[in-house]
């Protein structure tokens, strides 16, 4: 009985520390910067699309960004930031034996909008504020 409780532990043991090793990662870091200037992207947002948990980072005051942990293998990478169009980076490269390092261009994106016409109208008679000031004729033949 012994053996048997032994040989059981051992096997759940060898399975569990088989499939956490199985389980290769490396780091992904890089630069986002402005297509056009050439200027960082600071707090562009790097994620790689369909990881669970979701794996993604920040772009830094410089613009540089670092992802720990990524498995291994081919990956989609999307890069946002307000007022860029997203940009979707496929097959992705991660290897076993170095790191990847990726320098990431967004260009703007330009929406052209229509006109807007701001107007506005006063009503004759009425106060423009609370405090307003009247002579006594004009109250006389208000209450009359």
């Amino acid at each position: 009985m012994k053996n048997i409780t032994f040989l059981t532990c051992f096997l759940f043991f060898l399975t569990f520390s088989l499939k956490t090793s199985a389980q290769v990662t490396q780091i992904l870091r890089g630069s986002i910067f402005d297509k056009q200037s050439e200027s960082p992207l600071v707090g562009a947002a790097v994620q790689i699309a369909g990881s669970n948990p979701i794996l993604g980072a920040v772009a830094d005051e410089n613009g540089n960004f670092e992802i720990k942990n990524v498995p291994t293998g081919r990956h989609l990478l999307t890069v946002s930031f307000l007022g860029y169009n997203t940009a979707n980076i496929p097959n992705v490269l991660i290897n076993a034996g170095k790191e990847t390092v990726l320098n990431i261009s967004l260009e703007e994106s330009v929406t052209k909008l229509d006109a807007v016409v701001v107007s506005a109208k006063t009503q004759k008679g009425a106060a423009a504020n609370e405090l307003a000031t009247i002579s006594a004729g004009v109250l006389l033949r208000r209450l009359i």
